[in-house]
Order: structure tokens, then C-alpha cells, then sequence
């Protein structure tokens, strides 16, 4: 465990780690509450509904203080009756960042009724209101509450979470009026609630949900099961370490499910590019079109064999080539397109292809980030004349890592073999062991119940004292396992990207791979839904789906002018989203003989910000992040 030690304090940075420590130290669980005592049984009732209701003398600095804390907090929870404030400050951490909290029974507690003084104190910022139950009081506390409720339903806010001791056919039906669909903490208590749901004759959205936690979003979800990292771990330890016939099952299955005549799999998608390039035999000095927004080693992967990459802009639409543009760079030196697929969005793949076979030019699919997407009902990777999909940790497919090439090119196929089996270095357990104890660590830490209670709350902290550190946490990856060499140009293809590959990894890859359908099917469904919730926010761009294209949403990418803003919003309500951590190639320091302007790539590079929809991902949680965006842009929720 001591390099897993190492590599931590490395990527953190001692200071850090100390200064985390101290300020957990000082924070820890710690809440503070402004208290107003308020008794409404000596109030009036007013007459009006609460639909024009005209708050006056009893309550309208008290609602004004509700507004004015709603303005401000993201998120809301609800409790049906409070009698303990340490219950309260336990539970408060089972919700989001910033509570307003509202009780319409049991003892007035307190109320944070003056924003500018929880801000002046540096409070973190939480409200509480509660009014008498008994006589009046009780039926002014409702008309109170309905207004307040109305209030935060404008602002997007639907979970309401509530003590399940003590439902009250009224509280019910408050919360119900509002169009607010109480959750439930215990399955056990299906049988109370429904007997109150049909007391009050409720029958929309009847099916019990169940919250056992506020459960946050992170963007760091691993396609590789603990099981399946842990008994790769051991089979490297005690077993040997080759290239077999579980290998030759996982290329088969790829060969299968691509409907292609021949399946290759390399170490790194990288790789297998460089190797693609060099079986196509190009002479020096030929150029190779591509996208710029990718990794820096595909650079690489073609100007080690003495190409030259040459960029191309992309659309805002579909992140991919600009079909004008792509025709316009068309010379006599050109001999391939590489055609890369940015976070599972298909392009019109029919009108590249077409220009390729045009102007006699080979054409090469990315499909990293595009695994079972589709275009006219054919999938992506089998339009080109070679296709290669990555396989590395976060990737729909995983083996750890690796690069599959498809083709119907029995020629290429053979050539590709021939580099493989004479190119590739033995494979070095030390780096294999590696890789699975990082990606072991983050499948704990990341673990959504893991990441709700503990890991959320050190992102805060890191992105307080530094947010380029959760940027390295992120983006150095595959740098630290890897020895990636830096955004830079190198003349001869790394012997790190050359070990071969194995069958731990492809035995990791074939249970990836039989379950990829289900998680594509979800992650299609979340993301189509985020797109139509989303629909409207002029603020904001987001990608579109071509008729008869199946985007799979490998990421969500939404290109706003407040990016930095947005992403702040939503860890604070928390959603951990990211920039795209890909490299604008076509201005990075290290390539300045390629250098061009790019404004589309740029903009996207400066204003893409990517929220997950992945498989683990229910319909509440689509709804919950449409509904912060749309909130922060100040449009209409839900």
C-alpha cells in the first residue's frame, strides 16, 4: 500500500493534505442556527387562500425572511415534526449543502429570518421555521407553509424529506397542494403511508419511493466492479501474465457484436491508433485530418511515424468536424480523416464518409467516447475504413485498459497482427497492480453512498483551498498510472503504450462488455431526458440528436458563458461536474508547429461543462440536475 501512499501525497501535495486535515478539524459537522421564537396561536387567520393571499401583520417579515433565504440556499428538506436539535443536525447532513427546513408541528425551534447577518457571521446557510400545532395556530401554520411552499416550488426544488414518525393526513395534503411527492425513509413504513395516501384519496405517483440518504452525484463513476478489481488484482500476483485465448474470446466479441471481419486489441487506444496509421503504409509529410479537442498522445500517435496532423474546427451541435471546413482542408498530402467522437454525440457520419471516398482518403473512427451509439440504424465504428474504441477505466467497455480495432480490412488485419506480435514489449505486472489499487481506492471513495456521506464534503474543502487540485485529482488519471509525457511532441512513440496486452484484463473486459447494453440503454434514456429538460435556457447550448442518430451520452456537455459559476452551483447543491479535461491540441505550448485557430473547439474547451447521466443515475436525480441549471439560469423548473 506504501506507493498507493506515495502517489496520494504526491498528486495532493503535503501542504494540502495538512491544511484539509486542519480544516476538518474546525468544521466538522458543525451547523449553527439563528433562532426567532414565533407563536401564531395569538395570530389572525386570514381569510384568502393561499393563492391570493395577502400577507400582512402576523407573517410578512417572516415570509420576507423566507424569500430572501430561499434566494440564496439550493436545496430543501422537510420534516413532518422535529423534537431534538441533535436530530436535526444529524439529518441535516443526510440532505444537500444548504437546508431550509420546515416543521409544521412541534416546538418552535427557530427561524433564520436575516440573510445579511448569516452571511455577515459567515454561517452556512440554513433555516428553520416551526409554528404550534394546537388550535389556530395549526391551521394558520398550513396557510403559512402552503405560501412558503409555492415560493420554493418556483424555484425548482421537489424532494421533500420527511420524518415518516408522525404522518398527519394534513401535513400530507400541504405538501401534496404544493405538488410536492413526499419520499419515505423505511420501507418498513409502506404500510402507514399507504393507508394515509388513501385516507386522503391520493392516488397520482402512488409507488412508494425510498430514500435511505441524500445520495450525491460524482463524476468519477468506474465501469469495473470492486469484485472484478480485486480478483484481477490477486490473478496478477499469483498467475501469469499473457496474452491467451480469453483475449481471443474478447476480441471475438467485439468482432460479433461489430458485425466486422476482423477484431485486434492493442494495450491503449493510443496504440492502437499509432498502429491503424503506420499498417496504412502513408508516405512521410502525408497529412491527417482530426477534430482538435482530444488527447494529446493521438498527436502524438501520428507524428511519431513523421505525419502531420492537421486540425480541423469542429460544430457546436455535435462537437464534431465542420463540414465546410473539413472540405476546405482538403489537399494533395492528405491521406486519412480521424474522425473522433466527442461525448457520445453523433455527427452526420454519412456526409464524411462520403467525402472521404471523394477524394480517395481512408477514414478512422474514435469511438472512445461513442461505444453503441448509432446513425440509421447502424452503429458507430463500422462506417470507416478501421475503427477503434478505448477501453481504459471510465469507458462504457472496460479492461482496465486496452484499444479494440475493427475492421472489414482482412489486409489492414493482417498487417496489425504482424506489428502486435512484433512491436509490443511483455506486459509488466508492477504497472497492471498499479492501475487496479488506484482504480480499487476510487471505487470505495466514489462509491455513491461513500461519496454522499464523506467524499463530497473533502471535494468541498480541496475546492476551497485549490480547485486545481481536484482538477490534477481528475485529469492526472492516466498521467500518474501511465507516464503519459505531458502535452507535448515527442519523436519516438513511448515504450510505456507498448506493453502488450493481457487476459486479466480481456476476462475484466468480457464482463464489461455483457453488461454494456444495459448501461448504454440507461445512459440514452437519462440523457435524452436531461436534453428535453433542458430545452429552453437560452443561457445555454447543449448537443442535438440528428434524426435517426442514437447519441449514448458518455457525458452530458452543456457550453454556457458562467461555467465556472454553474459548476460551483451544482457542487454546492451536490452535483460534481467537470470541465472537459481533453486538450485543446491546436493551441497547447508544446505543439506550436500545428498551431491554429479553432474558435468552435476553443469555446466549447473554455464553456463545456459535463454533468454524469450514467447508468447509476435515476429519473429523480435528471430531474434534480435540470432542475438546478435551470434554476441558477433563472428559468422555469419543474
Amino acid at each position: 500500500m506504501h506507493h498507493l501512499l506515495k502517489w496520494l501525497i504526491g498528486l495532493l501535495g503535503a501542504e494540502n493534505i495538512k491544511a484539509i486535515i486542519g480544516s476538518l478539524k474546525r468544521r466538522a459537522f458543525k451547523l449553527n442556527f439563528l433562532e426567532m421564537r414565533i407563536d401564531l396561536n395569538s395570530a389572525e387567520i386570514p381569510s384568502q387562500s393561499h393563492e391570493d393571499m395577502t400577507v400582512s401583520g402576523y407573517s410578512k417579515d417572516l415570509e420576507e425572511g423566507c424569500i430572501s433565504l430561499l434566494n440564496s440556499v439550493g436545496s430543501l428538506g422537510f420534516w413532518d415534526q422535529s423534537r431534538f436539535h441533535k436530530e436535526i443536525l444529524n439529518t441535516v447532513y443526510d440532505a444537500k449543502n444548504d437546508i431550509f427546513i420546515v416543521s409544521n408541528s412541534g416546538s418552535p425551534v427557530g427561524f433564520a429570518v436575516l440573510h445579511k447577518k448569516i452571511l455577515s457571521n459567515g454561517l452556512r446557510e440554513v433555516g428553520y421555521i416551526a409554528v404550534r400545532p394546537e388550535n389556530r395556530g395549526k391551521r394558520l401554520g398550513y396557510e403559512l407553509i402552503i405560501h412558503i411552499l409555492t415560493e420554493i416550488k418556483k424555484r425548482g426544488i421537489e424532494q421533500a424529506y420527511l420524518r415518516t414518525d408522525s404522518f398527519r393526513v394534513p401535513a400530507i395534503k400541504t405538501y401534496l397542494k404544493c405538488g410536492f411527492y413526499p419520499y419515505i425513509k423505511n420501507e418498513n413504513e409502506k404500510k402507514r403511508w399507504q393507508s394515509v395516501m388513501k385516507a386522503i384519496n391520493y392516488t397520482k405517483n402512488s409507488r412508494i419511493k425510498v430514500l435511505l440518504i441524500s445520495k450525491k452525484i460524482h463524476k468519477l463513476k468506474l465501469t469495473n466492479r470492486f469484485k472484478e478489481l480485486a480478483l484481477a488484482y490477486l490473478r496478477i500476483i499469483f498467475g501469469r501474465l499473457r496474452r491467451g485465448m480469453q483475449t481471443i474470446k474478447l476480441e471475438e466479441a467485439f468482432r460479433s457484436r461489430f458485425n466486422a471481419k476482423r477484431a485486434i486489441v492493442f494495450p491503449h487506444a493510443r496504440t492502437a491508433l499509432h498502429f491503424i496509421i503506420k499498417s496504412m503504409n502513408f508516405e512521410k509529410g502525408s497529412e491527417v485530418l482530426m477534430t482538435p479537442l482530444t488527447i494529446a498522445d493521438m498527436v502524438n500517435s501520428i507524428h511519431t511515424l513523421g505525419l502531420k496532423p492537421v486540425f480541423v474546427d469542429i460544430e457546436l451541435d455535435t462537437f464534431c468536424f465542420e463540414i465546410d471546413k473539413l472540405k476546405m482542408s482538403i489537399t494533395p498530402k492528405t491521406k486519412a480523416i480521424l474522425i473522433t467522437y466527442i461525448f457520445g454525440i453523433v455527427p452526420d457520419i454519412e456526409k464524411i464518409q462520403k467525402i472521404a471516398q471523394e477524394h480517395g482518403l481512408k477514414l478512422i473512427e474514435d469511438c472512445s467516447q461513442c461505444f453503441d451509439a448509432s446513425y440509421k440504424g447502424h452503429l458507430i465504428g463500422t462506417f470507416g475504413d478501421a475503427a477503434f474504441f478505448s477501453l481504459t477505466n471510465f469507458k462504457v467497455c472496460s479492461s482496465l485498459f486496452g484499444g479494440m480495432i475493427i475492421t472489414n480490412d482482412e489486409k489492414l488485419a493482417d498487417q496489425l497482427n504482424k506489428f502486435r506480435d512484433n512491436s509490443l514489449l511483455p506486459a509488466r505486472g508492477s504497472m497492471l497492480l498499479k492501475l487496479i489499487s488506484k482504480d480499487l481506492i476510487y471505487s470505495v471513495f466514489f462509491s455513491r453512498w461513500l461519496f454522499s456521506y464523506f467524499t463530497y464534503f473533502v471535494i468541498m474543502i480541496l475546492e476551497r483551498i485549490d480547485p486545481k487540485i481536484t482538477y490534477r485529482l481528475y485529469s492526472g488519471n492516466i498521467k500518474v498510472i501511465l507516464g503519459q509525457h505531458g502535452n507535448r511532441l515527442f519523436e519516438k512513440f513511448p515504450a510505456d503504450y507498448l506493453m502488450d496486452y493481457t487476459d486479466v484484463q480481456a476476462d475484466v473486459g468480457l464482463a464489461s462488455l455483457a453488461r454494456a447494453k444495459e448501461v448504454t440503454d440507461i445512459r440514452i434514456r437519462n440523457g435524452e431526458m436531461l436534453r428535453g429538460l433542458l430545452q429552453g435556457v437560452s443561457q445555454t447550448k447543449i448537443p442535438v440528436r440528428l434524426e435517426e442518430a442514437v447519441n449514448v451520452y458518455w457525458r452530458f456537455p452543456i457550453i454556457s458563458n458562467d461555467m465556472d459559476g454553474l459548476k460551483r452551483f451544482l457542487l454546492k447543491n451536490g452535483i460534481d461536474s467537470a470541465p472537459t479535461y481533453l486538450a485543446l491540441c491546436s493551441s497547447e505550448p508544446g505543439f506550436e508547429p500545428y498551431h491554429a485557430s479553432m474558435p468552435n473547439a476553443e469555446r466549447v474547451k473554455n464553456s463545456v461543462l459535463v454533468v454524469e447521466v450514467n447508468e447509476e443515475l435515476k429519473e429523480d436525480d435528471i430531474r434534480w440536475t435540470a432542475s438546478l441549471v435551470r434554476s441558477y439560469f433563472k428559468k422555469d423548473v419543474f
